[in-house]
């Protein structure tokens, strides 16, 4: 149904989210739906297998609910206010073998949480789609591998500074600015895979698809111009829309610099050490 409302209306707004400054046309959201199921099925989810996402209210949860409908998993849907033994609970009862999660809720941070269940080693998957945003990348990923079985597959795409960014530049400065992050937070590729495998993981794929996250959002931007030219904005969307333009241009323009990458990887966790 998607497909098909995407092809007729592409160019109509399908989802706005205010707080993360963030709207995307039938055409965008089915290009975000369809990339996320690809790699759901990439880490082998399949029909009939259980997604749990434990997030609160953001364009990413509305992405990830469409994406298990087309893969044909069924989404479990944790509540964003779970304290830690009603998370353990939900996540074994539930039978998830995959789980997505946000930031936090309030005073709780999930991949704290996650981390506190040592020994569960309960999912065969994880996908994170820029989980470095908040910082402190470490843990958040040791505690994403530490609910994974061994030979779990994690799949992690984020942003990476080829060298650390000049702060006093004026286009790195404004970036950081619209991006809502500390340019100083952001690690060299080869420094994410060298931390993968601290942690526990066997790095199988490390690739740059600057490319491809730069065309799809140029296709987006397409589609979101043609609308522009039919139909006046709202003072209020019209500003959001400015800022979201410059964001994605400089983002593109260090990205075409050779500053930042998109990069994807795929790791295997490892089996403990058995020690005789």
């Amino acid at each position: 149904m998607l497909d098909d409302i995407a092809a007729e209306f592409g160019t109509t707004e399908a989802l706005v989210s205010v707080f993360e400054n963030r709207r995307l046309t039938y055409a965008q959201f089915r290009g975000e739906v369809d990339r996320c199921a690809r790699a759901l099925m990439a880490l082998g989810v399949g029909k009939g297998e259980r997604v749990g996402i434990w997030s609160t209210n953001c364009a990413a949860w509305v992405i990830v609910q469409f994406a298990t409908a087309k893969v044909g998993a069924v989404l479990v849907n944790l509540n964003p206010a779970y304290r830690l033994s009603e998370l353990e609970f939900t996540l074994n009862q539930s039978e998830a073998n995959c789980l997505i999660l946000g930031e936090g809720f309030k005073d709780a941070c999930y991949s704290e949480m996650l981390a506190k269940l040592r020994g569960t080693n309960s999912h065969h998957h994880c996908l994170a789609l820029e989980p470095f945003h908040g910082g402190q990348p470490e843990p958040i990923v040791d505690a994403l591998a530490r609910a994974l079985r061994p030979g779990g597959q994690m799949v992690i795409t984020e942003l990476a500074a080829v060298a650390p960014l000049n702060q006093a530049d004026p286009i790195v400065r404004r970036w950081a600015e619209l991006e809502h992050r500390d340019p100083l937070d952001l690690l060299a590729p080869v420094a994410v895979t060298r931390m993968l495998g601290r942690i526990g993981l066997d790095v199988r794929v490390a690739e740059d698809i600057s490319d491809r996250h730069m065309e799809q959002a140029l296709a987006g931007w397409r589609a979101r111009l043609r609308v522009l030219r039919e139909a006046k904005q709202p003072p209020q969307q019209a500003v959001h829309l400015v800022r979201e333009a410059e964001l994605w241009l400089l983002r593109r323009r260090l990205i075409r610099d050779g500053r930042l990458r998109m990069m994807r990887w795929h790791a295997i966790s490892r089996p403990p050490s058995v020690v005789q």
